[in-house]
C-alpha cells in the first residue's frame, strides 16, 4: 500500500514513530511544510522514504487573514503532490492539512487517518470568550466537522481530546489511542546520572510558555539547582534565551537530534520539568511525551496542578504537581526531591513499576491492525 504522510510541519519524533511503523509493510513518503518561523524539528534520513518539503512562512492562527493566505499556499502544494503520488492512504495531522487532504480525498479513492496531538483552543468551549471569538470558534468547528467526512480513522494522543470535542460528531469505534511514548531503541544507551550533586532539573522540548520557564529558573536559582534545557525556541524568545545565557546555573543546549541525543540528555538529569500554563485549556487535557520518557528513565517529573497530566502522575506516583504560578510550591517540591533520598527513591521505584508499560510498540501494532481493516 502506498502511504503518504501529509504534515504542516517537518515530522517531529512522535510522527517519525508512525512513519517507521508503517514503512515496515508499506511504501511511505512524506509531504510536509517547513515553517520558517518554527524551525524546531530536524529531518531524518530514512532509507526508502522520500520527503517533499515546501518552506513557507505560516503565521499564528491569531493572525486570521495572513493565516488564511498561508493556508491557500499549503493547500496548493499538498494537493499538487498528492496528484503526483496517488496514495492509497493519507496520514495527516492539523486542520490546515486536513483542508487540502479533503479536497483531494473527495475526488479520489483514498483512506484518510487523522491524528490529534493538541486540541485547538477553538474546539474547547469557554464562557469567558468574547462573542466575536465564539463566532470565530463556531466557524472553525463547522469547517473541521465538514472536513471529517473524509476521515476513516481518528488517532488521539490523549483520550481527553475525544471526550472534550470529537465525541460530539465522530464515533468512538473509529478512534485509536496512541500515547506519545518514546521509541525504546532511542534509549538503549541511557545511563542514569551517578552524582547527586549538583542536582539537575531538566527541561526537554520546545521553549514556550515563558512564565513557566522563568518560574523554573527562579526556583532553581533560589536552591542553587542546575538547569539543563534542550530544545528549540518556539516563536520569538530572544529575550529569554539571552537571559538564560547569563545564568551560571543554566545550560542551554538548543535543538537536538532525538534518535541520537535523547538518551544522553536524560542521562544528565535528576528530575524533569513539565509545568505549562494550566490556564490554557489544551494544556489541561494533553499528555506530553515527557511523561512517558521520564517514567521509562526512572526520573521524577514535575507537572502543573489541575491537569489530566497531574492526575496520571498522582495515580502512578511518578512525580509531583505544583502550581503553575506559585514559585514557593516549586521551590518546596525541588527541595524535597533534592534533599530527601527516601522520597526521591520512592518515586523512582514507582517509575520502575510502570517501566514495562512504556512500550509504544503495543499501540503502534494496534494502529497498523486498524489501518489494515480500512
Amino acid at each position: 500500500m502506498k502511504v503518504v504522510f501529509v504534515l504542516g510541519f517537518l515530522p517531529n519524533p512522535r510522527m517519525y514513530k508512525r512513519i517507521y511503523a508503517l514503512k515496515e509493510e508499506n511504501d511511505v513518503s512524506v509531504v510536509c511544510i517547513k515553517r520558517t518561523n518554527q524551525d524546531i524539528f530536524t529531518k531524518q534520513d530514512i532509507p526508502g522514504v522520500d520527503h517533499y518539503i515546501a518552506t513557507m512562512d505560516v503565521p499564528p492562527a491569531s493572525q486570521l487573514f495572513r493565516r488564511m493566505k498561508a493556508t491557500r499556499g499549503i493547500k496548493s502544494f499538498i494537493v499538487g503532490k498528492l496528484h503526483e503520488l496517488q496514495p492509497d492512504l493519507i496520514y495527516t495531522s492539523g486542520l490546515d492539512t486536513l483542508l487540502a487532504v479533503y479536497d483531494y480525498a473527495m475526488s479520489h479513492k483514498v483512506h484518510v487517518v487523522y491524528e490529534v496531538a493538541d486540541l485547538r483552543e477553538s474546539f474547547i468551549k469557554d464562557s469567558k470568550k468574547s462573542i466575536v471569538q465564539r463566532m470565530i470558534d463556531a466557524k472553525i468547528c463547522h469547517t473541521e466537522r465538514k472536513k471529517f467526512d473524509c476521515v476513516d480513522l481518528l488517532v488521539v494522543t490523549s483520550m481527553k481530546f475525544y471526550d472534550a470535542h470529537y465525541h460530539e460528531f465522530y464515533p468512538k469505534d473509529k478512534v485509536v489511542f496512541v500515547p506519545n511514548m518514546p521509541e525504546l531503541s532511542a534509549f538503549d544507551t541511557f545511563c542514569r546520572k551517578k552524582e547527586k550533586r549538583p542536582f539537575v532539573l531538566g527541561f526537554i522540548g520546545g521553549i514556550r510558555y515563558l512564565d513557566q520557564m522563568f518560574l523554573m529558573l527562579d526556583a532553581a536559582k533560589d536552591l542553587d539547582v542546575q538547569v539543563v534545557m534542550a530544545g528549540a525556541s518556539v516563536g520569538n524568545n530572544s529575550d529569554f534565551i539571552e537571559f538564560c545565557e547569563k545564568q551560571p546555573n543554566v545550560k542551554l543546549l538548543g535543538k537536538y537530534d532525538y534518535a541520537k541525543d535523547i538518551a544522553s540528555l536524560y542521562g544528565m538529569m535528576d528530575a524533569i520539568y513539565s509545568v505549562y500554563d494550566a490556564d490554557n485549556p489544551n494544556v489541561r487535557i494533553a499528555l506530553p511525551n515527557k511523561l512517558y520518557e521520564s517514567v521509562y528513565c526512572g526520573l521524577p517529573i514535575i507537572v502543573a496542578k489541575n491537569t489530566y497530566l497531574s492526575e496520571l502522575v498522582a495515580d502512578w506516583g511518578v512525580g509531583v504537581a505544583v502550581s503553575h504560578t506559585d514559585k514557593s510550591e516549586l521551590v518546596s517540591a525541588l527541595k524535597r526531591l533534592r534533599d530527601d533520598p527516601e522520597y526521591y527513591n520512592h518515586i523512582v521505584d514507582n517509575c520502575e513499576k510502570k517501566h514495562n508499560e512504556m512500550n509504544i510498540g503495543i499501540y503502534l501494532e494496534e494502529l497498523k491492525d486498524r489501518i489494515k481493516t480500512l
